[in-house]
């Protein structure tokens, strides 16, 4: 910048008496100007305050050419929006000031400034982009579909230019992250909310860190949750029944009873072999909540366990196995279809008959006076290959009336197993017989050809049958009834 000035010489002065004119002689002096400052640039990294980092720009500026005598008598500052955000330095080829990084894009500038701010100059513009970090974290675990998720909150940056750098996440079985494992997921200025799920290499406790990737920033800037993750033993309520000679095993699929990459171990204990076999099954089968172990043998004695192996490389400890209750037995055992006795036939029995199909070892008669449920055993049968049977109860009294039943009995794993099928049948004897002796006079002599009348007094006059004719005037009037399940029932007149 060229500025020129009038300088009065005292020896240029002619001092003309009759004109009076004083003339001066002029000259141009050069001032040297301020050298230019080129657009100014910027670094992120993090500032220890405190022993808390917080992330910094740092903005720089250089010249184009080396400071002249105007810029060794000036400073320059680093402005923003028109306010001096830093302190004077001495002008140099170049040097730098820091700011503080922003969520939102902010314009910086270098000035210059001489002769108490009479003359100044700036430099170009620089727009610092918004550098966001996590404000927040938090974590959770999902025991349905076994699943820990890891949440953070970031500042939206909605208008302007912000940095795109992606964001880092670690996760370890640690809280020092010895080992851990990396991820990187991309970066949505718009986004304030964000996620990121882990279903596999699950640990009792889980730690998470996050922050953004910068080659400036490590780990000085982040946020961490820990997450516990819930590893139960498999209910108690777990069963184990015979269904068509197979075993049918049941249990609740409790989710936090799983974990990623686990075996479902289903443990066969063989009692009367004294062995035991492992099924080994896949997470499928477990959320199903049911098997069916058909490789089991006829009368011997089954018991079944229950565990959910961890992975083998995993921190988790398995839970004990879980005992599925009950006895597993299965039986080859026929049918009993019907029985039949007979009504008042006989008067020294009563005749039984039934059919059965398949294999009974023997075949036990019980009876009860009709009316009550006290069943006595009286009889017992072997089996055969027969497919129908008989036999006789002579015991019991004449004109009473019974109800009788069948069971089949097979002899399995030393223990009796009954038929599922019983059927009854009701009957009994008649009520005649013999009678001996003599009718005579009061003096003793024999009466000739006398008929003797027997009649029973029992009320109830069991064992007697009644004929109607059919016709409309013939019925038989009841005043009690006596049903086949001991209940009475009165008629009213």
């Amino acid at each position: 910048m060229d500025f020129k000035y009038n300088v009065v010489n005292d020896n240029s002065i002619l001092k003309t008496a009759a004109f009076g004119l004083l003339v001066t002689k002029t000259a141009n002096v050069s001032i040297p100007q301020m050298s230019g400052i080129n657009t100014p640039t910027y670094s992120f990294f993090p500032l220890s305050s405190n022993g808390v980092f917080v992330p910094k720009a740092r903005i720089s500026y250089t010249k184009s050419t080396l400071p002249n005598a105007v810029d060794n008598l000036s400073k320059i500052a680093l402005y923003q929006a028109g306010n001096k955000i830093s302190s004077d330095m001495t002008v140099a080829m170049s040097g730098s000031a820091d700011a503080d990084a922003s969520i939102i894009p902010k314009d910086y500038y270098f000035q210059q400034n001489v002769y108490n701010g009479r003359v100044y100059n700036s430099s170009p513009i620089l727009t610092l982009p918004a550098f966001t970090f996590p404000k927040s974290a938090s974590g959770r675990y999902n025991p349905a579909s076994q699943t820990v998720i890891f949440s953070w909150t970031m500042d939206a940056v909605t208008t302007g230019e912000a940095a795109n750098n992606k964001i880092k996440i670690q996760y370890a079985d640690n809280p020092n992250f010895d080992n851990p494992q990396s991820i990187s997921v991309d970066y949505v200025a718009s986004q304030t909310d964000y996620e990121f799920a882990v279903d596999k290499n699950l640990s009792p406790t889980m730690y998470f860190r996050v922050s953004r990737e910068h080659s400036a920033f490590v780990w000085e800037i982040y946020k961490q949750a820990s997450v516990n993750v819930g590893f139960d033993p498999i209910p108690s309520t777990a069963k184990a029944v015979v269904a068509n000679n197979a075993a049918l095993i049941t249990w609740e699929p409790l989710g936090s009873a799983w974990l990623p990459g686990a075996t479902f171990l289903i443990t066969r204990a063989n009692n009367t072999t004294k062995t035991s076999t492992e099924i080994k099954l896949t997470k499928e089968d477990f959320d199903k909540g049911v098997y069916t172990d058909n490789l089991i043998a006829i009368c011997n004695s089954y018991t079944y366990t229950l565990q959910v192996v961890p992975p083998i490389v995993s921190s988790f400890t398995a839970k004990p196995a879980t005992k599925a209750v009950g006895e597993v037995l299965p039986v080859e055992i026929g049918t009993i279809n019907t029985l039949e006795a007979s009504k008042g036939y006989f008067p020294d029995r009563t005749e039984l008959r039934w059919t059965a199909e398949g294999q009974f070892d023997n075949f036990i008669i019980k009876r009860a006076v009709y009316g009550s449920n006290n069943f006595v055993q009286i009889l017992q049968v072997p089996g055969s290959s027969l497919t129908e049977y008989q036999s006789d109860d002579t015991k019991g009294s004449p004109g009473v009336y019974y109800t009788y039943q069948v069971v089949g009995v097979v002899k399995c794993n030393n223990k009796n197993v009954f038929s599922n099928e019983a059927p009854i049948a009701i009957g009994f004897r008649s009520p005649t017989g013999n009678i001996y002796g003599r009718v005579t006079y009061d003096n003793g002599q024999n009466v000739e050809d006398v008929a003797v009348r027997v009649q029973s007094n029992d009320a109830a006059q069991t064992g007697r049958s009644i004929l109607l004719n059919g016709n409309a005037d013939s019925y038989l009037k009841l005043d009690l009834l006596i049903l086949r399940n001991g209940q009475k029932r009165e008629f009213l007149n």
